[in-house]
């Protein structure tokens, strides 16, 4: 299957964003995290936190590998 380069430049787009997402989450990751030791409710919110702060390496790997849009 040929790679679509279309779909490389939406994923550099999506990567530009992304580091918005990450810093934003980063900063409430940092805050709660610390309360994941003694309130068990807040780990479902670092969990998702923390997959937003993964989000450019999510979308520069699709971005690499010029993987579907």
């Amino acid at each position: 299957m040929a790679k679509n380069p279309l779909c490389c430049i939406i994923w550099f787009i999506a990567l530009y964003f992304s580091f918005i997402v990450a810093f934003f989450c980063a900063y409430w990751y940092i805050i709660f995290y610390p309360f994941t030791v003694c309130i068990d409710a807040c780990s479902g919110y670092t969990d998702l936190l923390l997959k937003g702060i993964q989000l450019p390496h999510y979308c520069a790997n699709k971005m690499v590998n010029c993987e579907g849009c």
